[in-house]
Formats: structure tokens, C-alpha cells, sequence
């Protein structure tokens, strides 16, 4: 008998991580994270079910990132998890996986959003909210993953995304005290009643986690500064060579890796060494990386 989840949500967990996991697991939103998706009327999900793998477009440097992430800084291919979150129906799953094949970007499981189950009971408004979804996406896998794991949660500016994380972490961690406090927060941050219900009852059977950074990616320009209310774990990037500049100084990137990504950007997307020179400047000034990565940068970047 086919499991049925409260929310609907249309999910699945390809893999089964042994008890005593240690490594590193990546959450990955999708649209304006790893693909450059236009979502913000009805119109837009009805345009994103129609396209083929081929019609999708990836974000500069996130399939590389992806892969390499994937491939660990062992001298080994460390096959580390991957996983994905999108608001996205699952009518497009069969797409997304072929684009993702395309890319060359392994995963362990996706879970999307179940739209039509809303249009069908008439919930017209919970199609553009994505709180209660993602929260309960990122509560239910994280029931399955080993406590000793760290999470590495990756989203953008376009939604909610750091809201969600960062309430995810402070779940996780134990820092939201009693049931009342997650409800109330929940109902300020305008969650409904069922979803909320829904969201407590996966809290209470949380026993624990880590959440290792929340990484952001500007798709809308926002401000960076407007994410550093939430302290040192949430880093904010124009784009992927930034986001790589941070893994490569928490040394959860390797050195080829990087020199993958710079690579990609300049053959693949156009980005020119004074471009990703002042790219790598300008994650100096925010202190996402230590000086001296930029000499690192300057003899991958002389070597193109």
C-alpha cells in the first residue's frame, strides 16, 4: 500500500545511509537554485510542466558544483548524498530527471510539490506559499537520515528560502523550545493550521541534527547585507564561483573542483578572468574566503 503523507507532497529516498553516517548530505532547491526558472504565476507552472529536459537551463557553474560535491575531497569518489526540494509539480519529474542525467548530476531523492492535489480542493492561495511545504519536506528527510550526518541546505533569494532554513536549523538544533513556540512562529510567518498541525508532529519526532550552512544564491539581487541577521551559517553569493570560493575554505571542495567550476564558467557561460577576478575580490571583501585564495585564483585563471 502506497504511504500517504498529510501534505501533499510527492517524494522519494533512493538511498538507505548507514546509522553511523558521518559525511556531508546537500539539500538543493531547484528553481533559480540549480535551474534558471521563471515561477511566480500560474501561468509560469503550467509553462514549467511543458518543457522538455532539453528546454531547461541550468545556473552558471551549479551543475559543475553539483558533480563535484557529489564526488567528495577523498582521493576516492566519496558518493556523497544529494538530494532535492522544488515547489515544482510532479508532473515534471520525468524532465527533471533527464535533465539532471543530461547534467551529469546524480541525486538520492526528490521531493516535489503536488499542485494539482490544491487546485483540486479548491486551495488556490498554498500554490505560491512554500513554508509549510518545504519545511515539511526538509522535516520528513531529515527523519531518515543518520543524526551523526551535517546538512549543507542550498536555496535563493526568490522565496523563502533562508526563512525556511534557517527555522529548519533552529529545529533541528533544539533552539525552538516548547511546541507553542514553533506554532506561534509558524503562525506569524503565516503558515495555516493543517500545515502547521502537519510541521509540529514531524518536530516532535526529531531527534536531532546538524545543519553545517545555508548557502544562498542572489538570483534577484538582493541585498547580501540583508542576510547577515542571520549570522556567519548563512552565506549569500552572486553566483557559483562565490559559493565555491566558501566550500573551498570550509575544504568541503577540493582544489580541481574549483578549478572545475572556474573552468566551466569561462568555456561553458561566457565569464571572463576579469570577470571571476572581481567576482573572487569582491568574496574577499565579505569574507568568504581568506586573501590568499586570490593568488590561488589568479594561476587558475592564468592557466585558462
Amino acid at each position: 500500500m502506497k504511504k500517504q503523507y498529510r501534505y501533499p507532497l510527492n517524494r522519494n529516498n533512493h538511498r538507505n545511509l548507514p546509522a553511523d553516517f558521518q559525511g556531508h548530505i546537500y539539500i538543493w532547491d531547484i528553481d533559480k537554485t540549480y535551474l534558471n526558472t521563471n515561477f511566480s504565476r500560474l501561468r509560469d507552472l503550467v509553462s514549467i510542466a511543458m518543457e522538455t529536459a532539453l528546454d531547461k537551463r541550468s545556473i552558471p557553474g551549479a551543475a559543475t558544483l553539483l558533480r563535484e560535491l557529489r564526488r567528495g575531497t577523498g582521493q576516492t569518489i566519496q558518493q556523497n548524498p544529494i538530494y532535492f526540494i522544488s515547489a515544482s509539480p510532479p508532473q515534471i519529474r520525468a524532465s527533471l530527471e533527464k535533465k539532471m542525467t543530461i547534467d551529469g548530476v546524480e541525486f538520492d531523492g526528490i521531493t516535489l510539490k503536488d499542485q494539482l492535489q490544491h487546485i483540486k480542493q479548491g486551495k488556490w492561495q498554498k500554490i505560491k506559499k512554500q513554508i509549510g511545504f518545504k519545511l515539511s519536506a526538509l522535516l520528513l528527510y531529515n527523519l531518515e537520515f543518520p543524526l551523526g550526518a551535517v546538512q549543507w541546505l542550498f536555496g535563493d533569494d526568490s522565496e523563502d528560502d533562508v526563512v525556511i532554513y534557517d527555522l529548519y536549523s533552529r529545529i533541528l538544533s533544539g533552539k525552538m523550545g516548547e511546541k507553542d513556540n514553533l506554532d506561534q512562529t509558524l503562525k506569524q510567518l503565516g503558515v495555516e493550521a493543517d500545515e502547521r498541525e502537519y510541521i509540529l508532529s514531524l518536530a516532535q519526532k526529531t531527534k536531532g541534527g546538524k545543519v553545517g550552512g545555508i548557502f544562498i544564491h542572489l538570483a534577484t539581487d538582493s541585498d547580501p547585507e540583508k542576510f547577515s541577521q542571520y549570522g556567519s551559517r548563512v552565506t549569500a553569493t552572486t553566483n557559483y564561483l562565490q559559493t565555491a570560493l566558501k566550500l573551498f575554505s570550509l575544504k568541503i571542495l577540493t582544489r580541481p573542483g574549483l578549478s572545475k567550476i572556474i573552468k566551466d564558467l569561462h568555456s561553458a557561460w561566457g565569464y571572463s578572468s576579469e570577470q571571476m577576478a572581481a567576482i573572487s575580490s569582491q568574496a574577499v571583501a565579505r569574507k568568504m574566503a581568506l586573501p590568499s585564495v586570490l593568488e590561488l585564483v589568479k594561476e587558475e585563471l592564468d592557466a585558462l
